[in-house]
């Protein structure tokens, strides 16, 4: 079907944006960023002997880095 033809929602397969996020996505990004402040308290030291701590670790992968 082109885009000159008159057609409903379910022909051209079009939904509204909300439909296709995810709910469970919004409340996995708030635990993910309480967890982390919690890491980030534990911290004591970042780097031992040049080289990253354990918890330090962790809180780079939460990030994402």
């Amino acid at each position: 079907m082109g885009g000159s033809e008159f057609a409903c929602r379910h022909c051209y397969n079009l939904t509204y944006a909300s439909r296709n996020e995810s709910r469970r996505g919004d409340i996995e990004i708030f635990r993910k960023l309480f967890k982390a402040e919690s890491i980030e308290e534990q911290i004591k030291k970042r780097f031992y002997k040049g080289k990253p701590t354990k918890k330090y670790r962790q809180l780079l992968a939460l990030m994402g880095n």
